[in-house]
C-alpha cells in the first residue's frame, strides 16, 4: 500500500481501494496500447476486422477510386506507415516500389506477406506483336496476380496468415484470435458454397473484363475471363479488332469494368458489339457483399 494511504481522509480510502482493485482486474488487452495495423487494400481490412477487437486501429492505404497500379503514399500516410505495428502486404503494384524503401526507412516495422503459401496465378498475358503501346500503367508479363481476395477459399488461407501474425505480435490474445479465425473460416466457406450454387449450371462460362482482376474468382467457379487490357496496356487496333470478332462470335453482351482503371477501351468495344458496360469493384471494403454482387452480375450476364 502506498505510504500516503494513511494520510488520506478516511472517507476517500474505500474509493482508492476500489480503483486499485479495478486496475488490477482489468484485462491486459485494455491496458495495452491498441494495435496499429496497416493494409494495402480494403478487402484485407475486412478480414482483419473479423479477427481483432474494436480497439485495434486498421488503416487502408489505397482509398476508394484509387488504383493500386499508380498509387503513391502521401506524407501523412508515410507517417502512419512508420507508426504502425504491422503492415500486411498483398502484392499490388505500388508495393514493388515502396516496400524496399520502407524496409530502409522503418526497420522496426514488421511486414507480413499475405500471399505467402498461396497458389498464385500470372496476372496478364504477353502483348501480341504489332500492338500499339498505349499504356497508362504496366505490369510485367510474368507478374504474380495479387487479386487473391476474390476467392473466398483463398481468403480463408489469408486469414490464417493474419491470425498467426497477430498471435505472434500479441500472444496474450492468441486464444481470441484463434476463436475468431475459426468463425471467419466458417463464414467464408458458407459464402463459397452460396456462390458455387448460384453459378452452377450456366451454359456460358466466359466473360469479358477490362482489367484481368477476376482470375482467381473465375478459376474457383469454372469460369474464364477475357481481358481487354493486355500486360497492363490498353488494346491496340489489331487486338481490339480480334476482341470485337470474339465478342460477336460468343454473343457477349456485358463488359465488366472497375472504377480504378480507364473505361475508354471497354466503352469503345461495347459500342461496337452492342454490349453493356457494368461496373464491379474488386476493392470494396465489404468483401462478402462484393463477391455476392459479382456472382449475381455474372449470372445475369451469362445465363441463357
Amino acid at each position: 500500500m502506498p505510504d500516503l494511504y494513511p494520510l488520506l481522509p478516511t472517507t476517500r480510502r474505500p474509493l482508492l481501494l476500489f480503483l486499485l482493485v479495478l486496475l488490477v482486474s482489468l484485462p491486459s488487452s485494455l491496458l495495452a496500447a491498441p494495435l496499429k495495423l496497416l493494409v494495402s487494400v480494403a478487402p484485407q481490412q475486412y478480414l482483419l476486422q473479423q479477427l481483432v477487437d474494436e480497439t485495434a486501429q486498421i488503416r487502408v492505404l489505397i482509398g476508394p477510386g484509387q488504383s493500386p497500379a499508380t498509387f503513391d503514399p502521401t506524407p501523412q500516410q508515410m507517417a502512419q506507415i512508420v507508426d504502425s505495428d504491422l503492415l500486411f502486404s498483398i502484392g499490388v503494384p505500388f508495393e514493388h516500389i515502396w516496400l524496399p524503401r520502407l524496409r530502409q526507412n522503418a526497420p522496426g516495422l514488421q511486414l507480413i506477406d499475405c500471399l505467402q503459401g498461396l497458389p498464385l496465378r500470372q496476372l496478364a498475358a504477353h502483348q501480341h506483336p504489332g500492338e500499339e503501346d498505349t499504356a497508362t500503367h504496366h505490369h510485367q508479363a510474368d507478374e504474380r496476380d495479387p487479386h487473391v481476395w476474390l476467392d473466398p477459399l483463398l481468403c480463408s488461407q489469408i486469414a490464417v496468415t493474419l491470425c498467426q501474425a497477430l498471435q505472434q505480435h500479441d500472444p496474450a490474445q492468441a486464444p481470441l484470435y484463434a476463436e475468431r479465425l475459426s468463425r471467419l473460416q466458417q463464414q467464408l466457406l458458407a459464402l463459397h458454397e452460396e456462390i458455387s450454387a448460384e453459378l452452377a449450371g450456366l451454359s456460358s462460362r466466359r466473360f469479358m473484363v477490362f482489367h484481368p482482376a477476376w482470375g482467381y474468382f473465375a478459376a474457383r467457379y469454372g469460369l474464364e475471363q477475357v481481358a481487354i487490357e493486355q500486360a497492363g496496356k490498353e488494346p491496340g487496333g489489331a487486338h481490339l479488332a480480334r476482341l470485337i470478332q470474339q465478342a460477336r462470335a460468343e454473343n457477349i453482351g456485358v463488359i465488366f469494368v472497375q472504377q480504378q482503371f480507364s473505361q475508354r477501351a471497354a466503352t469503345t468495344l461495347a459500342r461496337q458489339i452492342g454490349a453493356r458496360v457494368v461496373p464491379l469493384d474488386p476493392l470494396s471494403a465489404d468483401l462478402p457483399a462484393m463477391l455476392r454482387a459479382t456472382a449475381t452480375a455474372l449470372k445475369q450476364a451469362l445465363e441463357p
